[in-house]
């Protein structure tokens, strides 16, 4: 079984965590956990490449991949990419109501959740797949087979980047599906030229759906899946037995002595194996 090592849950008005693997969850975290100030992020400079310049508009989803920040600008329809050092790198436009983002290491990808229209009319919840230097390579919502229906909301984004033999999931895009109420992960096998294939759904315990798919995000050091339902308050740890298929490691409500109130976001330090929710 894959280990869980620390989880840290960040609320709005506290930092609180948990310790231990699958171990009892009522242990209060050392003191020392803490982030010394370094720069902020408000705007995107002119230059070439760059469509959309200025303050942000509405910066909804926020991601850090090999030391890159990438801001999914909902207002501008943009994410905009910096370096360690904040310094601007390139823009991915296109992508209205832009909200999640993940970066594919091995295609040298970014893959953008979306809100948009469709070829022909409507909109969907879409994934927007660009080329490392912001080329869009292509636009696609979730294929109506297998009793599945088009995404129609704000799909949640992660890509599986883990290098450990042990992870069958390694190279899977997971993206959270929700149509009419009924919420769930679709997993792919993910492949150059923004490409991909049909691996398998996620639904949550006991084969039911999720309330909703608020975020996701991968540990990139052994593959697990973390899976934040903001309807139920309640983050899932799930561990990748085969590609498309899984297992439940752990379920959390809240901090101890507490429970989660509107979950927005989760992210892994994969480096320390903390895993964090916003809510």
């Amino acid at each position: 079984m894959s280990g869980i090592r620390r989880l840290t849950l960040a609320g709005l008005a506290a930092l609180c965590a948990t310790g231990g693997a699958l171990g009892p969850l009522s242990a209060p975290a050392s003191a020392g956990i803490g982030h010394r100030y370094l720069s902020q992020l408000t705007e995107v400079p002119a230059g070439l490449g760059v469509t959309v310049s200025g303050p942000f508009g509405n910066p909804q989803g926020l991601m850090v991949d090999a030391g890159n920040v990438y801001v999914a600008d909902a207002g501008a329809g943009t994410v905009d990419e910096f370096d360690s050092s904040g310094s601007f790198v390139r823009q991915y436009s296109a992508v209205p109501a832009a909200g999640n983002v993940a970066v594919n290491d091995a295609a040298g990808e970014v893959d953008v959740g979306y809100y948009g229209p469709e070829p022909g009319s409507g909109s969907s919840g879409r994934v927007a797949v660009f080329s490392a230097v912001g080329e869009l390579l292509t636009s696609w919502t979730a294929p109506e087979d297998n009793n599945r229906r088009y995404m129609n909301e704000l799909p949640a984004v992660a890509v599986d980047n883990s290098t450990a033999p042990s992870d069958p999931g390694a190279g899977s895009l997971y993206v959270g599906n929700v149509f009419i109420g009924t919420a769930y992960v679709d997993a792919y096998k993910q492949e150059a030229g923004g490409k991909k294939a049909f691996l398998g759904i996620l639904r949550a315990p006991g084969g039911n759906f999720f309330g909703s798919v608020s975020s996701l995000s991968v540990d990139q050091a052994n593959g697990d899946l973390v899976v934040a339902d903001g309807t139920v308050n309640t983050v899932y740890v799930y561990k990748p037995t085969a590609p498309g298929q899984f297992e439940l490691l752990l379920q959390l409500t809240g901090p101890p002595g507490g429970s989660f109130v509107q979950i927005a976001s989760v992210a892994v330090d994969s480096s320390s194996g903390d895993r964090s929710e916003e809510h």
